[in-house]
């Protein structure tokens, strides 16, 4: 019997977001990826840019999510697909603003 193999970082011909929420599913940054963009270096490039203010990544990202750490503190670093429920949709827009580095789109 074969194992199935997750696709989660396949490209996509839809956008998707990568989003770190609170433990009580709080948006606290959210960024929009155009459909095509690097699934996979989109989260790697999150998870370095959060090391950099303390986060630790709990485990690997393998299958679109992550729980990510500092000292007390814990999160949830997640990649969502559009389409979802309209009310999560509306709240991760609400959280976003340009960023210039990397042509995704950041929280406040």
């Amino acid at each position: 019997m074969g194992r199935y193999r997750h696709k989660v970082y396949e490209n996509s011909t839809t956008p998707r977001w990568v989003a770190v929420f609170g433990l009580q599913w709080q948006v606290i940054e959210s960024y929009r990826l155009e459909p095509g963009a690097d699934l996979f270096g989109a989260m790697t490039t999150t998870i370095a840019r959060l090391a950099i203010d303390g986060w630790r990544p709990e485990s690997e990202p393998r299958f679109g999510f992550v729980f990510i750490s500092r000292e007390s503190d814990r999160r949830l670093l997640m990649q969502l697909a559009t389409g979802m429920s309209q009310r999560i949709e509306e709240r991760l827009a609400r959280n976003l603003k340009r960023r210039p580095d990397a042509g995704v789109r950041e929280a406040a």
